[in-house]
């Protein structure tokens, strides 16, 4: 009978294959007659990426470090007024989802709203700001402010 371990987490590069063909496909232990590896003072040094300066002069850069973990990503887009549920949409699909399918990730999601009204056009009617107080009230906004510009 075998044994509950965990809660497995699959997504599109998930594989999933028998136990006696994953221990088929591990690692022989070593061959002590076999020959050591090459000593790695005889290989040659790293190579180095060349970039193309402003100006046309050429440089060279180091090699990138390999596997060097990338731990924090942060975005910022602009959503279409005119359909903002489908910017969102397209958003959550897109990013979002590849951060929260990933066991453990912490995402933190924030928006940030910026209207404007013309000059000439005067400012927002009393019944806009009072509509969109109580409203960013109610819905727990860190800030919700209007201001004199």
């Amino acid at each position: 009978m075998l044994g509950r371990l965990g809660t497995a987490y699959l997504d599109e590069t998930s594989v999933l294959i028998h136990p006696a063909a994953a221990e088929k496909a591990l690692p022989k232990p070593a061959d002590p007659t076999a020959e050591p590896p090459p000593n790695i003072e005889h290989l040659p040094p790293p190579l180095r990426l060349t970039e193309q300066r402003p100006g046309g002069r050429s440089g060279t850069s180091p090699a990138p470090v390999a596997n060097v973990p990338q731990r924090r990503f942060h975005g910022t887009a602009n959503i279409d007024p005119g359909d903002p549920i489908a910017s969102f949409t397209e958003i959550v699909q897109n990013v979002i989802e590849h951060f929260t399918a990933q066991y453990g990730t912490e995402v933190t999601i924030s928006l940030d709203i910026e209207a404007r009204r013309p000059r000439d056009g005067g400012g927002f009617d009393p019944k806009t700001i009072r509509i969109a107080r109580e409203n960013a009230t109610t819905l727990k906004f860190k800030t919700a402010e209007f201001e004199e510009e």
